[in-house]
């Protein structure tokens, strides 16, 4: 028995390429309940990620506008004709990552090509918006949620990620190999300046953001600031606090988006070591 998929691709002639990541959600279902998890109003300009050839797009309530991006052009021929009908839905080919920070919207629906898993997820760290709804491969989340990765340390700084629940492998065609998650992202408040030193993981949070939005300079010159910013130092003071951090002038030198995992964990144990330290001039953080 044909499912909607199916009839859509022997209309189209189209048949989907694993090899470039192509897996469509069919399941009528897992379709609803991502609709209802992002919770669409009248006034909402949703972008999607990986529009496909549709499937969730058709389903997304009227709603202000709709940006639905896909790049592969094929595919995004087949796009344009099953949304030509919704007026508030604009299909745009291209590179989703090229239009995410000039087009302004209040939600996000995508299910990610594993391709852009990892620059997806930082863009989300610094942009504005109510709630996202991805479908992300089940192994990247597990190393995200678990910290294990430069790229986990920094989602746990900005993001409150929570897994909703597992998408059967059999809800796509053609079924994945890989296992996927769906999850609801929220930005998390960052901490300021006085919360900071409340408890180490506020500690961390505030210290981790801060370098990620320095992470053109070079790590000495990131941590001076981020010092100044934290504890109120002159640059002259927390650059003898850096220095009495115990990190090699090698990694001061590089740039912090070179830094890998464990050079963070370092960087994270300096912090701790130095706030408990008489030359903050600072309280303790709390465990």
């Amino acid at each position: 028995m044909e499912n909607g998929l199916d009839i859509v691709f022997r209309k189209y002639t189209f048949s989907p390429d694993p090899a470039m990541d192509q897996h469509f959600l069919n399941n009528p279902d897992d379709i609803r309940e991502i609709i209802a998890l992002l919770e669409v109003h009248s006034e909402d300009i949703i972008f999607e990620v990986g529009a496909g050839i549709g499937t969730i797009t058709k389903n997304i309530p009227q709603c202000r506008k709709v940006f639905a991006v896909e790049i592969e052009p094929k595919t995004f021929s087949i796009l344009k004709q099953e949304v030509s009908a919704l007026p508030y839905v604009e299909p745009i080919n291209g590179d989703a990552l090229s239009y995410i920070r000039t087009l302004k919207f209040t939600k996000l629906v995508s299910s990610t090509p594993f391709s852009i898993c990892e620059p997806l997820l930082q863009e989300l760290f610094v942009l504005d918006y109510e709630k996202c709804i991805l479908l992300l491969p089940k192994k990247f989340t597990d190393n995200v949620l678990s910290k294990s990765t430069k790229l986990g340390l920094f989602a746990d700084a900005f993001l409150k990620i929570t897994r909703v629940r597992e998408i059967l492998p059999d809800s796509f065609s053609p079924v994945p190999k890989a296992r996927t998650m769906l999850l609801m992202v929220k930005k998390r408040e960052l901490p300021k300046k006085g919360e900071a030193l409340k408890s180490v993981a506020e500690l961390e949070r505030f210290a981790l953001a801060s370098l990620f939005q320095q992470r053109d300079k070079k790590l000495k010159n990131a941590l001076r600031e981020t010092l100044c910013a934290l504890l109120g130092k002159t640059k002259r003071e927390a650059g003898s606090m850096v220095a009495a951090m115990g990190i090699s002038t090698a990694v001061l030198s590089r740039h912090v988006e070179n830094l890998n995992y464990n050079h963070y964990l370092r960087i994270l144990s300096g912090l701790r070591k130095l706030t408990t330290s008489p030359l903050s001039g600072a309280p303790s953080a709390q465990n």
